[in-house]
């Protein structure tokens, strides 16, 4: 449950704040969005990184398809691939690695800053 309330807040954090603000910036924010939800290390890894990756995934695929360019061509021709639409698949790629480790490290800070349940006397 957690995953899916940290995968569509990242989501909605990152279509909102992309507008005005660089992946830096997104970066603190899914850090302190991984750390307030509070999930699990893995689960907060895939969700930030899944959001991210879908956002930048689909802004790349909207910006070419509006502007009619052939410079995700020409890139993939200089970076050796074969298909113009893999281009699209590396920038998700990327965009999965950026936002994957801050909601990691945000998730982990988490646990470790939680006070311990009582287990016994000691």
């Amino acid at each position: 449950m957690k995953f899916i309330i940290l995968f569509v807040l990242s989501l909605l954090l990152v279509v909102m704040l992309s507008a005005w603000l660089t992946f830096p910036f997104i970066m603190i924010a899914i850090f302190l969005l991984a750390y307030v939800v509070g999930s699990s290390g893995i689960s907060s890894f895939f969700a930030g990184g899944s959001a991210l990756a879908l956002v930048w995934f689909v802004k790349a695929m909207m910006i070419s398809a509006n502007t009619q360019s052939e410079l995700p061509a020409k890139m993939s021709i200089l970076m050796g691939l074969n298909n113009s639409f893999l281009i699209f698949v590396v920038t998700g790629g990327l965009g999965f690695v950026i936002g994957s480790f801050p909601a990691l490290s945000g998730a982990l800070l988490r646990n470790i800053l939680r006070k311990p349940k009582g287990e016994g006397w000691y």
